[in-house]
């Protein structure tokens, strides 16, 4: 009770929560569970609602399958809609797709599990965004710099010095533009700009 997460008492964290049931005390353990595995991948995270492989294929692990003898507390959790905005337009997210995508290692872990937490405890109308992979990444304090990896990258591998807001250290190292160096800094350049720019219009209920 003496620890904090990114500079929130635990007590506090627990506040959020409210009083305790087997209901909420199934779905903290999820999140124990997600947290467990970024420690320690050789303890397994079982999906709620993700049905999503490890690399993105679908249906390469059923989601929810894991959680048959528990299947009213996981549908309670996939009922529960959590509602806030999407780069400022209103969206949804259900609780137990919140708790799939929480990752420790993302810029904004603490925020995300604050509002999962809240969710828990009843409040669904979170006074942030969720934010996660590429999810409000626009909220992310590293948007304006990725921008600029981004534009240096292309003015590398388009060969066009005129391109504005470039990190002239980051260009001067990717050394010489032969036809190979240019293809590995095309490919990050549009991932970064897909990643800046696709819309994300999906709501994860």
């Amino acid at each position: 009770m003496n620890l904090d997460v990114g500079g929130i008492p635990a007590d506090q964290l627990l506040t959020f929560i409210g009083e305790p049931s087997p209901l909420k005390i199934w779905q903290v353990e999820r999140i124990v569970d997600k947290v467990s595995q970024a420690l320690d991948p050789s303890r397994p995270y079982h999906r709620m609602a993700l049905d999503l492989g490890d690399y993105g294929e679908p249906g390469a692990s059923p989601a929810g399958k894991y959680y048959e003898d528990n299947s009213t507390f996981l549908e309670q959790t996939k009922h529960t809609i959590i509602h806030d905005t999407v780069d400022g337009r209103k969206s949804k997210v259900s609780l137990a797709m919140a708790i799939d995508l929480l990752m420790p290692c993302h810029w904004d872990f603490v925020g995300g599990l604050v509002i999962i937490l809240k969710a828990i405890g009843g409040d669904l109308h979170p006074a942030r965004p969720f934010a996660c992979c590429i999810r409000n990444i626009k909220l992310s304090p590293l948007c304006d710099r990725l921008k600029i990896i981004s534009n240096t990258l292309r003015a590398f591998w388009k060969g066009k010095k005129t391109i504005k807001n470039v990190d002239r250290d980051i260009l001067a190292s990717l050394g010489e533009a032969t036809p190979v160096n240019r293809w590995l800094p095309a490919s990050l350049d549009k991932t970064i700009r897909l990643h800046l720019s696709l819309p994300f219009e999906i709501d994860l209920s």
